[in-house]
């Protein structure tokens, strides 16, 4: 399933934490350690959206907007992520963008082992 624009034209992307993470209970327990997981599926599931990333949080940006688990309408800066709302001094670190999939994956190496199992355990071939 990919996203979907809604009647306002804006993506909905509320349904990967749905589908995939709904045993966080609430989709700001995904930004609390499984932010590039989300980041990832949404990338996959998305033609067009890139992968970002800070030291501490992971996100996507279609076209103009910005997304991560929090933030499922999008925003215009990535400073305005409810988790750059919560841990505002964080916003210091580099912003960081991938095109290239495989350079987020080892930029996220050290929980490389957990993105693999909770890929299969969510249903993502390896």
């Amino acid at each position: 399933m990919s996203a979907v624009l809604s009647r306002t034209n804006r993506l909905n992307l509320s349904w990967i934490f749905k589908q995939h993470f709904a045993f966080h209970r609430h989709p700001k327990y995904v930004n609390e350690g499984d932010c590039y997981i989300w980041a990832y599926i949404a990338f996959l599931e998305n033609p067009g959206a890139l992968l970002f990333s800070t030291w501490h949080h992971a996100f996507i940006k279609i076209g103009n907007l910005y997304y991560d688990s929090e933030s499922p309408q999008g925003v215009r800066h990535w400073k305005e992520l409810a988790f750059y709302r919560k841990y505002p001094r964080t916003t210091r670190n580099p912003l960081f963008s991938f095109r290239n999939p495989e350079k987020f994956i080892k930029f996220w190496e050290s929980s490389l082992q957990d993105m693999k199992l909770l890929l299969k355990e969510v249903g993502y071939p390896d």
